[in-house]
């Protein structure tokens, strides 16, 4: 087995993104998404007014979004089974907590195979990913879309209280904003 996904929604994503070549890129901040849902929220998000809604899992705590909300309780009651992708044969992994890929330089586990790859580069110093505006190399693609926002202004973040903007979601977490700024 080469890899696994924790549910079917992924696994679709899976197939769409990797076996159909289906992106869809956000002209803001240049991620990628792998369906229109997650593509078409992640676009709202960049509207100063919009406000995401979110439901706390009742076993796990985990928050989510609504579409996911339902599709994460299943998994907890057992409703959704492994699934394996037809092109591939990637299992679907359900919530299991399964970590069968593991790092061999520190031995930390992972439940995906991608997950390891990126991470094993912490230990490598591999930087594939490159900053077109200054060369500089970054071991994600998410860290590389973070970085070009310092080259072309994007902030995305903002404060709910004063609308100031950032361009990290860890930059408006250490602002602190009770009233007017």
């Amino acid at each position: 087995m080469a890899g696994g996904y924790n549910s079917k929604g992924e696994l679709d994503r899976h197939c769409k993104f990797d076996h159909e070549g289906l992106r869809y890129t956000c002209d803001i901040c240049g991620k990628d998404f792998k369906d229109k849902y997650h593509f078409k929220t992640h676009t709202d998000s960049h509207n100063p007014n919009y406000n995401k809604p979110e439901f706390t899992c009742s076993v796990c705590q985990k928050v989510l979004s609504m579409k996911s909300y339902d599709r994460h309780m299943k998994m907890h009651t057992g409703e959704i089974e492994n699934i394996i992708c037809d092109i591939c044969g990637l299992i679907v992994r359900t919530h299991t907590g399964e970590k069968p890929y593991e790092c061999d330089f520190c031995n930390k586990r992972f439940a995906r195979n991608e997950t390891l790859v990126d991470h094993r580069r912490v230990h490598t110093k591999e930087r594939p990913y490159i900053c077109s505006y200054c060369n500089k190399g970054f071991t994600q693609k998410s860290a590389l879309n973070v970085h070009v926002r310092i080259h072309t202004g994007v902030r995305p973040h903002y404060c709910t209280v004063c609308l100031k903007k950032f361009n990290t979601k860890s930059l408006l977490k250490h602002h602190k904003c009770s009233g007017p700024c």
